[in-house]
């Protein structure tokens, strides 16, 4: 056993080394002697061989356990026997290393500074942890100052009239702004100093107005008499000292002319309160307009005087007034005949008739005349009578029906007779217009208007 440990040998805890007996009887009466010699092991105390150094704040594991202060530990081993072994260990804890401060760091606020290798610019503490000669660590450290902000100083204000310049920090400026400078500080450090534009109020242009005056006269104008239309301006100062400009509109009147168109289908009154019954340029007379400047007038009248009388060749009426607007009327029914608005007018059965005269509001109408000899159509006689092509542009064909041998009277445009036989074809030679094609039969007559284009 090891030493300081027991066995129980034969029912009893021994630790000394020696020979241990014990009888025990057998049957037949005979005893047995059983003999066991017990070895005591010895356990060491070895010397003190090993000093541990530790940095401070370090810990080391001695015996399942971790140690982190000064002194003598004891770490025990086990023999080859399986006994103890103690081994005392001198466990040395080196004393903590003091922070070293370093001198302040001062600088400029928004500067930058080299601190243990690196540029900082925010003010605070900084450290850096070197090794000593022991392997620990030592730890020195800076504090980073920023010297104060100084605020800016501005300057009284530099009162300008627009488009005028003043002295900032050496140089002019017109500008109407805040300008800054930058000075040294007694630190070394920047002060900025500032100062402002501020413009006196501004006038602008001020319009005083719009004179009229009539053509040859004047007006005093900001001290001088101007007869020329146009713009005006004259420059004033305001309480400041500053230009105020103002202006007026000149218009000159000039003397009008003007021509009264007059036309009347009678005598005219004019605005001179004379009476004229015939054309006339040359009358005229001097206004005042609403600006009070003369304005003269001359008429140009114009007396439509209407010719209303017609002309008859053969079996067509004709005005005898040319470039006029016609419309031709049925005197028996008092009526207009729709679509006749030519000069002349063929009619096409007998009948009285007039015509309406009129051009640019006036009108006057013809005497009725009497149109006979245009025959009639009794019991159909010539319903199956056609003539065509109609319009035409030469010539046309007439089929007879059952009136073979009717006679036929051709007036042109112009009223003019053409009495022909009986041929099938009839070629128009005269001018364009309305042909009338009359065919008589049996004391009966048969009127046919024809347009030739």
């Amino acid at each position: 056993i090891c030493d300081y440990d027991s066995l129980l040998v034969f029912g009893n805890y021994v630790n000394q080394e020696m020979l241990y007996k014990d009888t025990v009887s057998k049957f037949l009466g005979c005893d047995t002697i059983f003999q066991t010699y017990l070895e005591v092991r010895s356990s060491y105390q070895l010397p003190i061989s090993d000093t541990l150094n530790l940095c401070d704040g370090d810990s080391l594991l001695i015996s399942s356990e971790y140690q982190s202060t000064t002194g003598l530990y004891a770490d025990t081993l086990q023999t080859v026997f399986g006994c103890d072994s103690i081994k005392p260990i001198y466990l040395n804890i080196y004393s903590p290393v003091a922070v070293q401060q370093l001198t302040d760091l001062i600088k400029c606020t928004n500067d930058s500074v080299l601190v243990f290798g690196q540029y900082e610019q925010l003010a605070g503490t900084y450290a850096q942890i070197l090794v000593n000669n022991n392997g620990c660590d030592s730890i020195i450290q800076v504090d980073l100052i920023d010297f104060p902000n100084i605020p800016i100083q501005p300057l009284p204000n530099q009162y300008i009239c627009d488009g005028d310049s003043a002295i900032i920090f050496g140089s002019f400026q017109t500008l109407e702004t805040v300008y800054y400078d930058t000075l040294p500080s007694v630190n070394g450090c920047d002060s900025v100093i500032s100062q402002e534009i501020i413009y006196y109020p501004y006038y602008p242009l001020v319009y005083t107005g719009q004179s009229l005056i009539c053509d040859g006269d004047s007006l005093l104008i900001f001290g001088q008499f101007q007869h020329m239309p146009g713009y005006y301006y004259d420059t004033l100062q305001d309480g400041n000292g500053c230009d105020s400009v103002i202006y007026k509109e000149l218009v000159v009147q000039q003397a009008s002319n003007t021509v009264d168109d007059v036309t009347s289908c009678d005598s005219y009154t004019w605005i001179d309160g004379n009476t004229y019954s015939s054309n006339n340029n040359t009358a005229s007379v001097v206004l005042s307009d609403i600006h009070g400047c003369d304005s003269t007038v001359t008429l140009n009248l114009n007396i439509i005087q209407i010719d209303n009388s017609i002309s008859l060749n053969g079996f067509v009426l004709t005005a005898d007034m040319t470039g006029m607007n016609y419309q031709w009327l049925d005197c028996d029914n008092n009526i207009p005949i729709s679509g006749e608005f030519n000069q002349s007018f063929a009619p096409s059965i007998n009948g009285s008739y007039a015509v309406i005269i009129s051009q640019s509001g006036c009108a006057d109408t013809s005497l009725c005349i009497t149109i006979e000899g245009l025959g009639t159509n009794e019991n159909g006689l010539f319903d199956d009578v056609s003539i065509t092509p109609n319009p035409t542009k030469d010539k046309v064909k007439i089929n007879f029906g059952e009136v073979n041998n009717a006679k036929i009277y051709v007036y042109n445009p112009l009223g003019q007779l053409d009495e022909t036989s009986k041929p099938t074809f009839i070629e128009l030679q005269g001018v364009s217009g309305i042909y009338l094609i009359i065919l008589e039969f049996n004391e009966q007559k048969k009127t046919f208007k024809v347009v030739k284009e």
